[in-house]
């Protein structure tokens, strides 16, 4: 028996485009509001305290492929060990045997699949008629969800984005400009990013911290659709929710695990799920004037289809290195 891995460079060098993830994405969430997968809720172990460790499986109901995804999260890593602050792999199993089939590096596919969900969420829940939109943060999830925006709004006629580091969002304006041909104004605070915007997207660290100032409900267009990238971690939180006609995450399960550790506290109803709408059993956006808020958390299905994708394409070019079992 040989296993394939997939280092992250060659998880880069197969160079999947941001349609592909949202598609992929999409028929997972498909899959899950029918009932056609089998995943818990994350499991977390927390060895240094507020850092954490991820296991994430999930396999396809009598389908080819199983996964896990083994995540870290140590936010003082670069500072103190010169190291990323999230790490981790995803184990693909062949479902029919259990055989392992694949092990590779995650950070390229988490990064692209949680932008994918919030360009899941822009086809379906977003006003048709939005022409503007704001990002808050500029890091990785900013850059990444900047490609998601304009591959579901590529029409999208003013974008403003924030960053607490000036330079991020310079870099990230620079980016978009030679990328898109678009212009992209700096916002001064955040709520000269929010007001006025048709689409938030709050793309923070994955962390609560409660020294970022959060949304203020009144910032906020009538009608507007707001993402959140990490759940209501940084910027939504609170009684900013309040002012959601709908409130939609990828997991009810998965909201109620966030909600022991106090996310989600501005929310007093069971939101609903997005596969939902997808499938066609939730009308989704009813009208212009809907205000509507898309929360996920992040799931295992998101990670198990794009391995998948990324397996099946390493095989056809021949990608990756064999290594015995």
């Amino acid at each position: 028996m040989e296993i394939l891995y997939l280092s992250q460079q060659d998880i880069i060098d197969l160079a999947m485009d941001m349609n592909s993830y949202i598609d992929a994405v999409e028929s997972g969430l498909k899959l899950k509001a029918m009932d056609k997968i089998d995943m818990p809720p994350k499991t977390e172990i927390l060895p240094q305290g507020s850092d954490f460790i991820h296991a994430m499986p999930c396999a396809i109901k009598q389908g080819d492929y199983s996964a896990i995804k083994w995540i870290s999260g140590y936010f003082e890593n670069p500072l103190k060990h010169g190291l990323p602050a999230l790490m981790g792999l995803i184990v693909l199993n062949d479902s029919r045997t259990g055989a392992p089939l694949a092990i590779m590096d995650c950070m390229e596919i988490t990064k692209m699949r949680t932008a994918a969900v919030s360009g899941v969420a822009l086809r379906h829940l977003t006003n048709p008629n939005s022409h503007t939109a704001c990002i808050l943060g500029c890091g990785n999830q900013g850059e990444a969800n900047a490609e998601a925006l304009y591959s579901a709004f590529p029409d999208i006629s003013v974008l403003k984005i924030w960053n607490p580091t000036k330079s991020k969002a310079e870099h990230l304006q620079d980016g978009i400009q030679k990328k898109y041909g678009k212009e992209v104004k700096i916002a001064e605070n955040i709520r000269e990013a929010v007001l006025g915007s048709d689409i938030v997207i709050s793309a923070g660290p994955g962390r609560r911290d409660d020294e970022i100032r959060e949304i203020q409900a009144g910032w906020i267009n009538p009608g507007a659709t707001v993402i959140t990238v990490n759940h209501d971690a940084n910027f939504v939180r609170g009684e900013v929710a309040k002012c959601a006609d709908k409130i939609y995450v990828d997991d009810v399960a998965m909201y109620y695990w966030g909600r022991k550790d106090g996310l989600f506290d501005g929310i007093d109803y069971e939101p609903r799920e997005l596969g939902s709408v997808l499938i066609g059993k939730d009308p989704g956006r009813e009208n212009d004037e809907e205000t509507i808020f898309s929360m996920p958390l992040g799931i295992g299905i998101d990670d198990l289809v794009c391995a998948s994708m990324y397996y099946e394409k390493a095989l056809r070019e021949q990608k990756g290195i064999w290594l015995p079992m």
